[in-house]
């Protein structure tokens, strides 16, 4: 059944079907919310055993990836595979379009996607696309509604793991990501991250033409343009640059007829804030005229 790509074993609850018969019924759990598989050390429960096995060694403290080259030790064998690679000063895999490099090919590849804008995963369910699987299968779930992962403390579930956790932190009080340069700690890697930087006395890249220096190489080089006149960042669809991101995606919207700005009063729909504003003034002053009289 694995070569003829047959799927005997149908969800009854939904559409999906499975070429076993065990991944039928796990999936199935999702729906029906049992957990077989509960932890020892605390309430939670799991669908899948090695989720159980994985989530016992938060208790344990047991890691049983280490790292050959520092201290570091992981509890998920993918965790170490990434980190090891950071260790490697080669980086074989070059983008075609730009200069960053990569150690993985696969990682390479899904990079140059954003230059192209290339999207192969589409929903099954609307018009989005999506360059990584895994978050077309999670916003797939935005429309069946399904929620794998629920708090431990109260009714709410959450359809992205993450989400998940940084709820939980709410209820306990605790932050996983602590400053090593002051008493500040963040529940999400993203603002702990910002905020470490912040205390980085030297700042790694400073412009060639005024004394201004940067932390990243993005911001760098974008306020660079603005002493060189150059504009790196050009549209998918024409030969038009930019020297900013987001003046770059307002334009491309020109081309594929994106008006995210929608009006509520009418039907009409904008390509720019500016012009949904502008258009809001001749609904204020019709209601205001049709007050006086």
């Amino acid at each position: 059944m694995i070569h003829t790509g047959e799927k005997p074993f149908k969800c009854q609850f939904c559409e999906k079907s499975f070429i076993e018969k065990y991944n039928c019924k796990r999936h199935e759990m999702t729906h029906t919310g049992e957990k077989p598989f509960k932890c020892q050390h605390c309430e939670k429960s799991f669908i899948w055993k090695q989720d159980l096995k994985r989530h016992d060694m938060t208790h344990t403290g047991h890691k049983p990836f280490k790292c050959q080259f520092c201290e570091k030790s992981f509890i998920q064998k993918q965790h170490h595979e990434e980190h090891v690679l950071t260790h490697a000063s080669e980086r074989p895999f070059k983008c075609q379009f730009c200069e960053k490099s990569f150690i993985r090919q696969q990682r390479c590849r899904m990079h140059e996607m954003t230059h192209t804008g290339e999207k192969p995963f589409k929903c099954h369910f609307c018009d989005k696309c999506f360059i990584r699987e895994r978050r077309c299968k999670r916003h797939e779930m935005t429309h069946t509604g399904e929620k794998l992962f629920k708090c431990q403390f109260c009714e709410k579930s959450f359809i992205w793991k993450q989400d998940c956790n940084r709820h939980e932190m709410a209820h306990t009080g605790k932050n996983r990501f602590k400053c090593q340069y002051c008493d500040k700690s963040y529940s999400g890697k993203q603002r702990f991250k910002a905020h470490e930087k912040t205390h980085i006395a030297e700042k790694l890249f400073r412009c060639l033409f005024c004394e201004k220096t940067f932390i990243k190489k993005y911001d760098y080089k974008r306020h660079e343009s603005t002493h060189t006149g150059k504009k790196t960042l050009k549209c998918h669809f024409c030969e038009l640059l930019f020297y900013k991101k987001h003046k770059r995606k307002k334009h491309e919207r020109t081309h594929v007829g994106e008006k995210p700005f929608n009006f509520h009063f009418c039907e009409n729909s904008f390509v720019r804030k500016s012009e949904h504003k502008k258009h809001e003034l001749t609904h204020t002053d019709e209601e205001s005229f049709k007050t006086q009289f």
